[in-house]
């Protein structure tokens, strides 16, 4: 199974990613609306997006212009980060 098809299966969060997610993005969302747009960002994220340094997966989305970060061995969401 591909990198992006594990995440996209196996994908979770805790409640601090939710509260990290509205601090970094600027937004008041609920968690619903974070977990849509999280796979949103996914589905659209191309296999050479995608970047297993360590004990992370690193999914950059250029459309979205952010990067998710997702823990490899839980697949935890950690954060998500706007590209400068």
């Amino acid at each position: 199974m591909s990198d992006l098809k594990q995440i996209r299966k196996r994908l979770c969060y805790t409640p601090l990613v939710y509260q990290r997610f509205n601090q970094k993005m600027k937004t008041d969302y609920a968690q619903d609306e974070i977990e849509s747009f999280i796979n949103q960002v996914i589905d659209t994220c191309a296999s050479e997006q995608i970047r297993r340094i360590g004990k992370n997966y690193y999914l950059i989305n250029h459309s979205f212009n952010i990067r998710l970060t997702i823990n490899a061995n839980t697949f935890r969401l950690i954060t998500i980060n706007k590209l400068i």
